[in-house]
């Protein structure tokens, strides 16, 4: 075919500016035709012939060329290797400058087409000069030019950080958000997309300028367009804003979330995709959302055959739910029947989706394992019932330490509550019977230690959940794990490690040895001198279980020098600690006379006088009875010492938003109560190119 082109190929070398018009004309129309039919253009070397027409005198001719050059850059693999291209772009460019308009409207799309190939194609239309007039183009009052100059700088932004900048630093901004006011649909578009575009890598370097020029309000009214390509590219833009969670509450209070949510519903699957990402990266209003009607168009989008559509919504899904902050929101959502889609969503994705999206099913069971560790707070049977657990599990021997991580927390949370629950009794057999607890112990080994943290926290919990037979965690090999944890030089990590070595003990105390022939007591001494009172309080507490109902070992742990800091302890500020040190000293002066008389010669009566006067009733029952013990006699008391014990408690994970309540104190036994603690968690979203 190339070979048959040559004629008219040779046309353009015409000296007669009517032949090189019509010549121009024939190619430009063939160049719609295919894409065979623009490569057998190109190999034809229409390029540098169509170059140097663009230098041509006659501004139709111009007119022609770069109309032509347009419509050949439309895909055409040619344009792949831009050398050949390489010298036409200084003509096109110098065509921007061209007082005709229609000149300046085909040269900028003429650089918008070649602008959307390869990296080296966006490398030379940058050197070649193009940015600053396509800059100044914006402000031209035709809105074609304004359009295609706007495309030209979207596509010229698009994956290239340099450009980006320089585009900026050309003042384009603030044009582009006065063409967001337009009353053409297609500047308006392009306006936005090319906001978009100048907005869409990390870190957002540009968003503050983009919102300092006023973008938000504009971007939120064109989703009320009646295009629908305008509605998908303001979606995209926003999405890409709210991405920046210092510019969340700007686009809430430009009234985004009530008319994303109406976008849902749409019948044009790009502006479903462009909402559902819109309203993932605004899941911080959770209630806002709630309250205008997103979850049923969500819940239905999840099972829209558009792959697309459907991941987006599914990861909009979780992300709501793992954002919900009170437990209205997380029953909305439970309610609406959203679990047994985040149980889906735990299972690896099908592989077409994991081929066009990477790392995508790892963050899609990130953030659902994330979102069902929100919801159990309340919702533990809901949870179990649809099946999560057994996937869970499966996913703490994922590749992906993230994976892991939420996993592991997904299932601390699980077992977080009062101890004799039913939901958390139901949830640990469930995690046992799953196989979780050889895994769980494995993580203890990782190399990761926020992984090894969590795997810690979730045994602790377990411990406490299951009761009086702890034989399947302590036959898996986690006493040996848990004492090495001790040493770590993490506080948090030493916090669950020491919390799991206590609640393992409690009801079983055949398990005491086993912990100290590890060596538990020295680190767990170290720990009292902590300037960490959460780590002296748990330190606390495993000492006093294991000495309690054993005299060898309060015998070791007096040995070891347990006294001095415990003595210590009862000045401590904090009264969970002052109550726990005197329950220590009492269960190790119960056990032995000697240790009481090492125990008075530490100094600790002092202290224990003047908790008497404690605000604290426990505390200051700790006190009276230890008190009773050093100064009656450890004999007349041995008895009491079989029934004390420290008591084992479950926590939830800090970082996770629910509202659990603490474990309340069994009146059966002396359990020392443990709250849950709360802080809110943060999830750094990615836009999309």
């Amino acid at each position: 075919m190339a070979a048959g082109l040559l004629p008219l190929m040779r046309l353009l070398e015409s000296t007669d500016k009517n032949v090189q018009l019509q010549a121009a004309g024939a190619i430009a129309n063939l160049a719609v035709a295919s894409a065979e039919t623009r490569g057998a253009i190109l190999a034809a070397g229409a390029i540098p012939r169509l170059g140097r027409l663009l230098d041509s005198l006659d501004k139709k001719v111009q007119d022609m060329a770069a109309r032509t050059l347009a419509n050949l850059a439309q895909r055409s693999r040619g344009l792949g290797n831009f050398h050949v291209a390489a010298d036409a772009m200084s003509p096109v460019v110098r065509l921007l400058e061209s007082t005709d308009r229609d000149v300046q409207r085909y040269a900028g799309l003429a650089i918008a087409k070649l602008a959307a190939g390869s990296i080296e194609l966006k490398a030379a239309i940058r050197s070649a000069g193009a940015i600053p007039p396509l800059v100044r183009l914006l402000e031209s009052r035709d809105k074609n030019v304004q359009a295609a100059a706007a495309r030209a700088i979207r596509n010229l932004a698009a994956k290239i950080v340099e450009h980006k900048a320089a585009i900026v630093s050309a003042g384009a901004i603030p044009s582009l958000v006065r063409l967001l006011d337009s009353k053409d649909h297609s500047v308006q578009a392009e306006a936005a997309w090319a906001i978009r575009n100048l907005n869409s890598r990390f870190p957002a370097v540009h968003t503050a300028t983009i919102v300092s020029a006023g973008a938000i309000p504009p971007l939120v009214r064109l989703l009320d367009s009646k295009d629908h390509i305008v509605q998908a590219a303001a979606a995209r833009a926003i999405a890409n804003l709210a991405a920046s969670t210092e510019y969340t509450s700007a686009v809430m209070s430009a009234g985004a979330i009530p008319t994303l949510v109406r976008l849902l519903d749409s019948l044009d699957h790009n502006v479903q995709a462009a909402a559902t990402q819109a309203i993932r990266n605004v899941a911080e209003y959770t209630s806002a959302i709630l309250s205008a009607g997103a979850i049923p168009p969500l819940m239905r989008l999840v099972e829209r055959l558009d792959k697309d559509v459907q991941v987006q919504a599914a990861s909009a899904l979780a992300i709501l739910s793992a954002e919900a902050t009170n437990p209205e929101d997380r029953a909305a959502i439970v309610s609406a029947g959203t679990v047994p889609h985040l149980v889906r969503m735990l299972e690896s994705m099908d592989e077409d989706l994991q081929l066009r999206f990477a790392t995508l099913p790892h963050l899609m069971q990130q953030n659902a394992a994330r979102a069902i560790r929100n919801l159990a707070a309340e919702h533990k049977t809901a949870i179990v019932s649809a099946g999560a657990i057994s996937r869970l599990v499966r996913l703490l021997e994922s590749k992906n330490e993230d994976v892991q991580y939420e996993s592991a927390r997904a299932l601390t949370n699980l077992l977080a509550g009062k101890i004799k629950d039913s939901s958390v009794i139901m949830s640990a057999g469930a995690i046992v019977s799953a196989g979780a607890v050889p895994t769980l112990v494995r993580l203890l080994e990782s190399t990761n230690q926020i992984v090894q943290h969590c795997a810690a926290w979730a045994i602790a919990n377990l411990a406490a959940a299951i009761g009086e037979d702890k034989t399947a965690i302590v036959s898996a090999g986690a006493v040996p794990a848990l004492v090495r944890l001790l040493e770590s030089t993490e506080m948090d990590l030493q916090h669950q490690a020491t919390r799991s070595i206590s609640n393992l003990v409690v009801g079983n105390a055949e398990h005491a040895p086993a912990i100290m022939s590890m060596g538990a007591i020295p680190p767990l001494i170290t720990m009292l001198k902590s300037a960490d009172r959460d780590v002296q309080l748990q330190a606390v507490r495993a000492i006093a279980n294991l000495a309690a109902n054993n005299v060898k070992h309060t015998s070791a742990i007096v040995s070891a020098g347990a006294i001095p800091p415990l003595g210590r302890l009862l000045e401590s500020t904090y009264e969970a600690v002052q109550y726990s040190a005197a329950l220590a000293i009492r269960i190790l002066a119960a056990g032995n006379a000697g240790h009481g008389a090492a125990i008075v010669s530490a100094g600790a009566v002092p202290p224990l006088v003047r908790l008497l006067e404690s605000k604290d009733k426990g505390v200051q029952n700790q006190a009276a009875w230890a008190i009773e013990v050093l100064y009656l006699g450890a004999a007349v008391h041995e008895a009491a010492n079989a029934s004390a014990g420290m008591g084992r408690s479950t926590d939830a994970d800090p970082t996770c938003t629910a509202g659990q309540e603490p474990v309340g104190e069994d009146s059966s036994e002396e359990f020392l109560s443990e709250e849950f603690l709360s802080e809110e968690d943060s999830l750094l979203d990615n836009s999309s190119m």
